[in-house]
Order: structure tokens, then C-alpha cells, then sequence
């Protein structure tokens, strides 16, 4: 299992960033090229934004979720409800069961049947609940409504 990177301190990270809007801004000068207010971090295409704080990198939502929240419980992990990975407001984070985040995937809900009907599953718990739909749409309803049902029952 991979170890877990320590989190700096809340009191260090509100000494160093200022939150706003989703965003991290730099509240000291962390090195040359960047200055007090600039916005904290890299941003790339399909992937997290992440940030360097004394030499290591840091997925931006966990630093936020850390500034904003606290500590984050064992197993659990930062979910993006729109599934958009550079929305990191905070009203778009929420704390989910890592086996829940895990199957939180638009990809890996809904497969084609070899009978052309659409198999939709949720995994959650080491189980897996399946139901077959003609439409796909109806399917993807399905999946959306039994994980906030899985979820508002965590």
C-alpha cells in the first residue's frame, strides 16, 4: 500500500495560502518566479490540480479539504461531486468511502450486454448491485440515484 503523504499543518497552510473560490493563492513569496497573490499551483488537462509545498507536491482538493475541513478519516477519500477535477470549491468536496470513489466513474457504471441491453452496477462494500436497461439513459439514472442512496447511507 502506498504511504500516505503527511499533511503540513492547517495553522502552516493558513500562514502561506489564502482560499477563495476554489482557488489557493500564494500569501508569501514561495520562490522567484511567483509572488504574494498569484495563484498556488499547476494546473493540467484530465488531471488534478496539484501544488509544491516545501519540496513535495500536494493534489490541490486535499489541501483545501485540509485548510477548509480538517483531517481526513482513514479509507476515506475527497470526492468532486460535477466530476469536474478542477472544481475544487468547496461546496463541490465531500468526503466519501474510498470503495465508493473508487466506482464513482462514469466509465466503469454502464457496459453494453452482448444482447444490446445495458448493464448498469454500483460497487460499494466489496459488493456489486447490477440491473439491466433497454435505454441507456434510463440506466444512468439508476447508477446516479443508487449512489446517492449508497451515500446518504454512509
Amino acid at each position: 500500500m502506498k504511504k500516505k503523504l503527511e499533511m503540513p499543518s492547517r495553522e502552516y497552510l493558513h500562514s502561506i495560502l489564502e482560499y477563495r473560490d476554489g482557488l489557493l493563492y500564494w500569501k508569501i513569496r514561495p520562490n522567484s518566479k511567483r509572488k504574494s497573490g498569484d495563484v498556488a499551483g499547476t494546473f493540467t488537462d484530465g488531471w488534478y490540480a496539484t501544488i509544491g509545498i516545501n519540496g513535495k507536491r500536494f493534489f490541490q482538493h486535499r489541501i483545501i479539504w485540509h485548510m477548509m475541513i480538517g483531517d481526513l478519516a482513514d479509507d476515506y477519500d475527497i470526492d468532486h461531486i460535477n466530476r469536474n477535477k478542477h472544481d475544487n470549491r468547496i461546496e463541490n468536496l465531500r468526503e466519501v468511502p474510498r470503495t465508493f470513489n473508487l466506482h464513482n466513474r462514469d466509465s466503469m457504471n454502464i457496459r453494453v450486454t452482448r444482447s444490446g441491453t445495458y448493464e448498469a452496477y454500483v460497487g460499494f462494500n466489496r459488493q456489486t448491485i447490477r440491473k439491466n436497461f433497454k435505454i441507456r439513459s434510463e440506466a444512468e439514472k439508476w447508477v446516479e440515484q443508487k449512489k446517492k442512496e449508497l451515500l446518504d447511507n454512509c
